[in-house]
């Protein structure tokens, strides 16, 4: 077994140690604040400023934030108990999961539940009487048996791995749970890891939801409509990269997927990471195969987490359970598409909406831009974004009279006002106007809008481009952005071999 991605640097492959600002020496993450045990799942909140871990073999909630590994929620003892801190328990939590408005849902297996836990810590049960059973209806009946998995799709509705139940649940907004992939003709086996995929984008509803089948040593695809298929995987407990059948997993675990598609396992009996497209290719990134804890070993790893952490860039995180600590991977060429996106914030916004507002934000607002007059409506763009909230809401004049946008072009100004109305992003601007919008959503504090264009300029980057994207990367801080930028200007001057500091 070896690492077979070129974008993989195995010297980076390091161990955190409660800091999220410099990337540390390897050190085992029990040193300094809460110690792990046994840690089985990962979530990383959308900017990135803080990792949650789930602390299994300590029944808690950890969160790594400000440079401190700390006790987010549990006491330390096995349990059920809602509450704020320690006053809550759990019982063997596992996999976790964050919803568009920043709330923490975790699989508390052993109490046969679903909890969520607020920023402060307070933890409440959102689904299971505690019974281990299987049965569907409103979330206080429902039941579960040993939960492991939760993911979350682009409309916050709640996929649950349930493992012992051989099935896939899933939570609606409204309260009520249903069944998904029981009792059909290619059965789930122990489902455990989870992660949800749209194909109309990451904000459209979920149209494929993988799971690891943990004693089939395998991947399936389930439809919403409950259809399953074999991804990947031959059944048998060894390693083998290929196609389908032709690959091969031992107790495949926790599951992320970028925004491609592609799927990244920790391949638990294995002890190693594997990459699998959406069409079932299977290759291993990095893992020897012999437990340990060196630049290109695990030991056991369960959960694992693709996403973008500040002065690091694109990296991916796995929960190395058996070493009790949590691994951190950069990614190398290519990392925009696997940066985790600010969620959408359409929906809530749109709920404000219905909330008093004052009275300076009714009618529209009236922008002249080179010329060209520009409408949309007050109340709209002020929950949507803070900025023309501090405007109109200020009682200057730009509350009453037509507002002159100066330095910015008609294209650019509108391509921002489109999507604060429509959460869309136009697909035919050049990546200079891209990088216009970039630069003009930064200056209006319209993050995900950011991220969207720093994506797709990083798809579209080029020779010519380069310099300039690498110049707008440094002035809002985007290291994946100006790692691409870099690595397209030095492919250019034949120097493809020479590494980009990824915190550069």
């Amino acid at each position: 077994m070896r690492i077979s991605d070129p974008a993989m640097s195995t010297e980076a492959l390091q161990v955190l140690d409660g800091t999220l600002d410099t990337l540390p020496e390897p050190l085992r993450l029990s040193k300094g604040g809460a110690a792990l045990f046994n840690p089985c799942g990962l979530a990383v909140s959308a900017e990135g400023h803080q990792v949650f871990i789930a602390d299994t073999g300590h029944h808690r909630i950890c969160v790594l934030e400000d440079g401190a590994l700390r006790v987010l929620a549990g006491s330390g003892a096995r349990g059920y108990a809602d509450g704020k801190g320690e006053a809550a328990s759990f019982a063997h939590p596992c996999g976790l999961a964050m919803d568009s408005e920043g709330t923490l849902f975790v699989a508390d297996c052993g109490n046969h539940r679903i909890r969520q836990v607020t920023a402060d810590g307070v933890v409440s049960t959102v689904a299971g009487s505690g019974v281990a059973a299987h049965k569907d209806g409103h979330t206080r009946f429902a039941a579960f048996y040993n939960p492991c998995g939760v993911a979350i799709d682009g409309e916050d509705v709640l996929y649950v791995s349930d493992y012992s139940n051989n099935c896939v649940r899933v939570l609606s907004r409204g309260g009520v749970v249903s069944t998904i992939g029981k009792d059909v003709e290619t059965p789930l086996d122990s489902p455990y890891g989870i992660a949800v995929h749209s194909a109309s984008g990451a904000d459209g509803p979920a149209s494929r939801i993988y799971v690891s089948s943990y004693h089939s040593h395998s991947l399936a695809c389930v439809t919403p409509d409950g259809q399953v298929t074999t991804l990947a995987g031959c059944g048998a407990a060894r390693h083998s990269d290929g196609l389908g059948p032709d690959a091969a997993f031992h107790a495949p675990n926790g599951l992320s997927i970028d925004s491609e598609g592609v799927l990244y396992v920790a391949d638990s009996g294995n002890h190693c990471v594997r990459r699998v497209t959406p069409d079932g290719q299977v290759s291993t990134l990095i893992g020897s195969g012999q437990p340990g804890l060196s630049p290109t070993e695990f030991n056991s790893p369960c959960g694992i987490a693709v996403c973008s952490l500040p002065h690091a860039g694109a990296c991916m995180l796995v929960a190395d359970r058996s070493n009790s600590c949590v691994r951190l991977l950069p990614m190398g060429d290519g990392v925009c598409p696997l940066a985790r996106l600010a969620p959408s914030t359409l929906r809530r916004d749109l709920r404000r909406l219905l909330e008093a507002q004052p009275a300076e934000l009714e009618g529209e607002a009236v922008f002249e831009v080179q010329g060209a007059v520009l409408r949309a409506p007050k109340a709209l763009l002020c929950v949507r974004c803070a900025y023309f909230y501090a405007m109109f809401t200020s009682r200057m004049r730009e509350c009453r009279e037509t507002v002159c946008v100066h330095d910015v072009a008609y294209v650019t100004f509108r391509a921002l006002i489109d999507y604060l109305l429509t959460d869309e992003t136009p697909d035919e601007l050049s990546v200079p106007a891209l990088l216009d919008l970039m630069m003009l959503a930064n200056r209006y504090g319209v993050m995900r809008l950011e991220q969207l264009c720093a994506r797709m300029i990083g798809h579209n980057v080029s020779e010519d481009t380069a310099p300039d994207v690498a110049m707008c990367a440094n002035l809002i801080g985007s290291s994946e952005l100006h790692r691409v930028a870099s690595n397209t200007m030095l492919a250019s001057a034949g120097n493809e071999n020479v590494p980009i500091d990824a915190t550069a």
